[in-house]
């Protein structure tokens, strides 16, 4: 399935059980932001944290049903775009920022299309949230209904290509989730590569997530771990 399609029948589970991103990480960044352009804003998650320091965020997504299931923010306005072409105007936003998102683009025509958009000496911004749980990970593996790629395993790579020798600067931030077992099984079906019901492996995959939960969950929730990558840089 296309990048752009993967995620609609996804789009529920996305916007409940995915992470948001710690202000730590604004606090590393380039300030003021002023106008910024969110590419792959998804569900709005990243848009509305942006918006806690940006003026104007524009949410730059394909799909209509992520799009859709933002919620509507006073200043943050809904663009139907792709990375490589936005649709926004000439040296219009401040910043790009791509959350969790730029695996999923063509460097070279992303390259191209922020440096288009963005004002002279505005920054680029590529941050993803790597989840930090290997048992998770293990079932991940086991029940996958397609290959995936493992771009958490190589963050620094993708963003070296993007950036190439025009430098670049990055940190690692910690982030977490206290799910509860509604909470764990939704983040796992917010994943396009994992199984949902009615799918064959479905029932069992919710089995070992189970015992996976009984194991960890204190009190009724667990901690769900992750680490932000994060690296800036000039368009």
């Amino acid at each position: 399935m296309n990048p752009t399609g993967r995620f609609s029948n996804r789009a529920e589970h996305y916007v409940k059980y995915r992470p948001g991103y710690p202000d730590a990480v604004l606090d590393l960044l380039p300030a003021p932001f002023g106008v910024v352009a969110d590419i792959g804003s998804g569900t709005g998650i990243s848009s509305r944290w942006l918006r806690k320091r940006a003026d104007l965020v524009y949410a730059v997504e394909p799909n209509r049903a992520m799009r859709e299931a933002a919620l509507p923010v006073e200043g943050i306005v809904p663009v139907e775009g792709t990375a490589e072409a936005t649709t926004l105007l000439d040296a219009c936003v401040d910043a790009v920022v791509c959350a969790t998102a730029f695996h999923w683009f063509d460097v070279e025509r992303s390259r191209r299309e922020f440096a288009r958009i963005v004002r002279p000496g505005g920054d680029v911004v590529l941050l993803w949230n790597v989840r930090r749980m290997p048992e998770y990970e293990r079932i991940v593996d086991a029940f996958a209904t397609e290959p995936f790629d493992r771009w958490d395993e190589r963050t620094d790579e993708i963003a070296a290509g993007f950036f190439g020798d025009g430098g670049m600067q990055s940190a690692r931030v910690e982030n977490e989730q206290w799910l509860d077992w509604e909470g764990l099984l939704g983040r796992a079906m917010s994943a396009s590569y994992m199984p949902l019901p009615g799918d064959a492996r479905f029932v069992e995959m919710e089995g070992e997530l189970r015992e996976y939960f009984e194991r960890e969950a204190r009190a009724g929730v667990m901690r769900f771990v992750y680490e932000i990558a994060v690296y800036w840089g000039k368009s």
